[in-house]
């Protein structure tokens, strides 16, 4: 006789909050699996799309704040689901602090990028990791091949794994098939020699060991996107929300004169 499923009670987490890079464990707390039943898994959604994970526990490394679901699936029927939230720590002393320089692009049409998506200021501070339709704009267009070079107030360092995330902003937070802004980063000691890092399609994390490099003091972004991929005439290109460190900022040793042993001045 098939034996029906009862929900679980909640989800224990390891952690409610975590950093970018970072992972927590979910397991499903009560509850019991019927006939050929399992717990499956989801995210920002119950049963809104395929499942994440199946199994009483699962590993999750989110990007961004995420509310994760559980529910018996099974053959005498779906139970309700239970979810909980994961809140994304930010890293807000390790971020960029000052616009070097800002060469915007234009729209795919050619025509000027509205002064509203056109304040590089944007992109300074914590990103805001808000792609609902309707939102502030917290962002700044690069225009299509635009450029804009970012100053960090502390080195960023490089740690284990990626080391900085470029954050966009794309309404509705669609696939990057489906909506391809593209950039290119570059990073500097000196905001003189640059050492590229790669190709990014919308949030995209990048690690210093591809440029050879212990820290970073500037981010160079430079849009890469195809006009042709993009339907609508005021299409863009990049939309910079902001850059992320994902291990904090680099200790540096200082190492400058400090006294004047002899002076001997020409004529």
């Amino acid at each position: 006789m098939n034996q029906p499923s009862t929900a679980a009670q909640s989800i224990n987490a390891s952690s409610l909050t975590v950093m970018p890079g970072s992972s927590v464990a979910l397991t499903v707390n009560g509850g019991t699996l019927g006939s050929d039943a399992e717990w499956k898994w989801y995210q920002n959604g119950c049963g809104q799309s395929d499942p994440i994970g199946s199994g009483s526990s699962i590993v999750v490394s989110p990007n961004t704040t995420t509310r994760y679901y559980v529910r018996a699936e099974g053959t005498c029927g779906i139970t309700a689901c239970v979810s909980v939230e994961i809140e994304m720590e930010r890293n807000s002393s390790c971020s960029a602090h000052e616009v070097v320089s800002f060469n915007q692009g234009k729209r795919k049409d050619y025509g000027n990028v509205p002064a509203l998506r056109s304040n590089p200021e944007n992109a300074l501070g914590t990103p805001q990791y808000n792609d609902n339709a309707g939102a502030p704009m917290n962002y700044v267009s690069l225009g299509f091949g635009g450029e804009l070079v970012l100053k960090f107030e502390y080195p960023i360092a490089n740690g284990a794994g990626n080391d900085l995330r470029v954050v966009e902003t794309s309404y509705g937070n669609p696939a990057c098939s489906a909506y391809r802004e593209k950039v290119k980063v570059s990073v500097s000691q000196d905001g003189l020699s640059w050492k590229d890092l790669g190709e990014g399609c919308q949030n995209t994390d990048f690690d210093l060991d591809v440029a050879g490099l212990p820290w970073a003091l500037f981010v160079k972004l430079t849009d890469s996107s195809n006009r042709a991929d993009f339907g609508a005439s005021d299409a863009d290109g990049y939309d910079v929300d902001g850059i992320e460190c994902l291990n904090g900022n680099a200790q540096i040793s200082q190492c400058s004169a400090t006294r004047v042993v002899e002076v001997r001045q020409g004529k």
